[in-house]
């Protein structure tokens, strides 16, 4: 290693530094190997921070703490040692106030700060967002299982600096005189004023969020491109009360044009997100609409505010509903909607043969969608088979969750005549029995050599019944010729431990994936 580290190899390696490994940085062989460590990994209960000499290539940070004695200000560290410092992130295992952790945290030119603490931490987190809002650098901020002040996460939020803030399972300490139901629509207040946040993700599972501070924030705020908001329920807020009765406050419509993805995720009833996808009055640009249930309201909503952008659609099939989503579907698919790329369709109930073979009568039909996933449904050989046969001008990428009654050879022959599949997986083969192994890998050489299209192959082999060393010389002649003469083939997996086969495809610099 020092050897290749003399001739100026440019390396960013990761180092945990722990009780274990920490004299290791003091040996003089180590001292040039660590100038090569971009991503250093602490634990403060074992390591004091600001008693460690590194260099000044660091440019990512994880701190670990699960005492508050352990705690240190970053203030007092050499700020050479992290000059380069962009990504800090700290996993708090304890009660402990971070409070004290940032005095001078401004120093840094951090773009990332990721809080993540795994006890209920009875600490609002106050001062240290305030020392965050004089980072100007500061892009990314994630907080996990923290308290946080109400009044200074406004300070941040209109700090104007951030562009991407994840809050998850947060605590939120108000204003004694708030008279909010739920304190959690005050962050959504406040980012309706933002102008730099693009990207926004807030999980409150335990908590109410207003369906008209969701509308303001959507319709006031232009610049975000991503939301997404899981909460215990939805509640329609009321305005005033007229004699003995509430008069809840009329939602307007949705007119924002600029978000690209929205996911709401409504604990106590999954269809109240639809709602919200309503209220749209104009085209949308949404580019995957998070849609719980495919029913004739859903669908009217779909195609007429969600459409002009969409580039990927994913919908599981309900049980229970009659088969109308099934309906839905194939009627989505038929629209050919020219933008839409990327189909993943998963049922929590078995399709029968017909129901598939009609899904794929739609795929037909449609010359724009380009990635086909069928996840959680057991598609019959003879209508894949069928399917492949066809050669589809515009679907590139097909993965199936499962396959029945398949017979490899007829795989084998139909996708060496295949011109248009860049991607074929099969997650699980359903026979009653399978082919040998000798057969399995003399249909895989087949389709290698024959098939100059495809780029990423993955076929589960029958190897669950029989040794994979037994894998005559001949056929691994011919495997490694047909492999060597195939241009195209960027990664193979076949779930098969053979060490003659590793080392064909690493040769030719076929990944291995599954």
């Amino acid at each position: 290693m020092i050897q290749i580290l003399n001739f100026g190899v440019n390396l960013n390696g990761k180092f945990c530094l722990n009780e274990t490994t920490k004299n290791l940085i003091n040996e003089n062989h180590f001292n040039k190997v660590f100038n090569y460590i971009s991503d250093l990994d602490f634990d403060c209960d074992k390591v004091n921070l600001s008693k460690v000499s590194v260099n000044s290539n660091i440019k990512s940070l994880y701190i670990t703490y699960s005492q508050s004695n352990a705690i240190q200000e970053l203030g007092n560290i050499d700020n050479d040692c992290y000059k380069h410092l962009k990504k800090l992130k700290i996993n708090l295992n304890g009660k402990i106030n971070l409070n004290y952790l940032f005095k001078s945290i401004e120093k840094y030119e951090l773009e990332t700060m990721v809080i993540k603490s795994w006890e209920d931490n009875p600490f609002p987190i106050h001062s240290m967002l305030t020392n965050l809002s004089s980072v100007k650098s500061l892009k990314k901020l994630q907080l996990f299982g923290v308290t946080i002040d109400q009044l200074s996460l406004n300070f941040l939020i209109n700090s104007g600096n951030l562009t991407s803030l994840i809050m998850q399972y947060i605590r939120l300490k108000t204003p004694l005189n708030h008279l909010e139901l739920s304190s959690y629509n005050l962050i959504l207040d406040e980012l309706s004023k933002n102008q730099t946040i693009t990207k926004l993700e807030l999980r409150v599972p335990k908590q109410l969020i207003s369906y008209n501070r969701i509308v303001n924030l959507l319709n006031y705020n232009n610049k975000m491109k991503s939301l997404k908001i899981s909460a215990v329920d939805l509640y329609c807020e009321p305005s005033q009360k007229v004699g003995n009765r509430l008069r809840r406050k009329k939602i307007t419509n949705i007119t924002n044009t600029t978000l690209e993805i929205l996911e709401i995720h409504v604990e106590s009833d999954p269809l109240k997100s639809l709602f919200i996808y309503d209220l749209w009055n104009c085209q949308s640009s949404l580019t995957n609409p998070n849609i719980p249930i495919l029913n004739q309201f859903a669908y009217q909503i779909l195609t007429s505010h969600h459409c002009s952008r969409i580039s990927k659609f994913e919908i599981t099939l309900q049980d229970g509903q009659d088969n109308i989503d099934f309906e839905y579907l194939n009627q989505f698919i038929k629209l050919n909607i020219l933008t839409l790329h990327n189909l993943k369709v998963t049922s929590n109930y078995q399709l029968s043969t017909t129901q598939i073979s009609t899904i794929f009568q739609s795929l037909s039909l449609n010359h724009n969608i380009k990635t086909l996933i069928m996840h959680e449904i057991s598609v019959p050989a003879d209508t894949l088979i069928d399917f492949i046969q066809k050669n589809h001008p515009s679907i590139i990428n097909i993965h199936i969750n499962t396959v029945t009654n398949l017979s490899i050879e007829m795989l084998s022959t139909v996708l060496k005549s295949n011109k248009t599949l860049k991607t074929f997986r099969i997650g699980y083969i359903k026979n009653e029995s399978r082919e040998t192994l000798e057969d399995f890998i003399k249909s895989v050489i087949s389709i290698i050599s024959g098939n100059h299209t495809i780029e990423n192959l993955i076929i589960p082999s029958p190897m669950l019944n029989f040794n994979p060393m037994e894998i005559s010389l001949n056929l691994i002649d011919q495997f490694e010729i047909a492999v060597s003469s195939n241009n195209t083939l960027l990664s193979l997996c076949m779930l098969l431990e053979n060490k003659n086969i590793k080392r064909i495809l690493n040769e030719n610099l076929i990944k291995i994936t599954c």
